[in-house]
């Protein structure tokens, strides 16, 4: 995982996100989770392809950006922090 510590922002490539959270996959399936970012879309910074928004789960608490070449994942500041509360109550409920 690489951090800015500038802006508290963080990229993970492919794995490293469920490596973290301990999930089956890095976001949690499902249909529909796609979003528009009213902040726009940015490029991928390991292969420069635009990524595409999304929610991490049907909870809809956290967008995430994920490149659909390389499936990086970028992460604004406090959101790896809900990601992984949410992945811990997942985990616990069954």
């Amino acid at each position: 995982m690489d951090t800015c510590a500038y802006c508290d922002s963080a990229w993970l490539d492919a794995g490293e996100l469920r490596a973290l959270h301990h999930l089956a996959t890095d976001l949690v399936d499902g249909l529909g989770l796609e979003t528009h970012d009213p902040r726009g879309t940015i490029k991928c910074p390991s292969c420069a392809v635009m990524m595409q928004t999304r929610y991490f789960s049907d909870a809809r608490r956290v967008v995430i950006d994920r490149c659909p070449q390389c499936a990086g994942i970028w992460l604004d500041s406090g959101e790896l922090k809900i990601i992984l509360n949410e992945a811990f109550q997942r985990r616990t409920q069954g």
